[in-house]
């Protein structure tokens, strides 16, 4: 008898500690891609890739000392993404953003259910003269 108790205590915990471990929050968060641009005065143009078709991007953090700071596609119908960036007049030095791809979860009937951020993009940007 004791070893038939001593087996369910055993497999009763090992089914204990596999959903407590596999139910862990992961704090971390999004994955996120840092990528360091060089500017000038002018008005620069960054190609960030292509979007997928549930997916969407926002500027979740604008530079600090913009004039232009924008995102847009090059092609009507296009999933290409650029970054468009043009510091305020006279700025020389670091400027920051922050972008995030977001995606869709679809819902019953052709409802969004939720939105997903699965990417945030870390733009350092050098400004020189």
């Amino acid at each position: 008898m004791k070893k038939l108790t001593k087996g369910i205590y055993q497999i009763g915990m090992f089914f204990m500690l596999t959903t407590l471990l596999g139910c862990h929050k992961n704090d971390d968060g999004p994955p996120f891609e840092n990528i360091s641009l060089n500017a000038n005065q002018e008005l620069k143009q960054f190609e960030l890739g292509t979007l997928g078709d549930e997916e969407g991007i926002t500027i979740k953090t604008q530079p600090s000392h913009y004039e232009i700071s924008e995102i847009w596609s090059p092609h009507r119908g296009s999933r290409d993404i650029v970054y468009a960036y043009k510091p305020i007049s006279g700025f020389v030095g670091k400027d920051y953003a922050e972008l995030q791809i977001k995606s869709v979860v679809w819902g019953n009937g052709n409802e969004i259910e939720d939105t997903i951020i699965i990417k945030i993009i870390k733009l350092e940007i050098s400004v020189e003269e």
